[in-house]
């Protein structure tokens, strides 16, 4: 019981060391919408131009060497989502893309404590689109 203790402060220490903190993910978009991290933008661009955009030239992150950054375009909703997260999860953090007209997009970022540096370099490349 003593060495189970030791391997796990032992592996939580170089987590910290690591990565600074410890991030917990969710399975759970609503969850996700819980946990805002940036006030919310209104872009001058259409909604797939900065979904397609971001697609094209975001920084790419991992998780346990699966690409973390997934896109969900639907137009028909007018809506985009970018997750930072494994395709079924957990999920770190979401920037949400909701078409105003078709000139103006909402732009929304969620992300659990610990993960919000690559959702809110993900939403400045947006809110900064030439």
């Amino acid at each position: 019981m003593k060495l189970n203790n030791i391997i796990g402060s032992v592996v939580m220490m170089g987590a910290l060391l690591a990565g600074g903190c410890i991030s917990v993910g969710t399975f759970s978009k609503v969850e996700l919408r819980r946990m805002p991290v940036a006030p919310v933008v209104i872009v001058e661009k259409n909604f797939v131009a900065l979904a397609e955009y971001w697609d094209e030239h975001a920084e790419r992150y991992f998780i346990d060497l699966t690409p973390a950054g997934l896109l969900t375009l639907n137009r028909s909703d007018g809506l985009a989502e970018i997750i930072y997260g494994k395709p079924s999860g957990p999920f770190f953090g979401m920037i949400e893309l909701h078409r105003l007209d078709d000139n103006r997009t909402e732009v929304r970022a969620y992300a659990t404590k610990g993960s919000e540096k690559p959702v809110l370099r993900w939403r400045d490349q947006l809110t900064s689109f030439p």
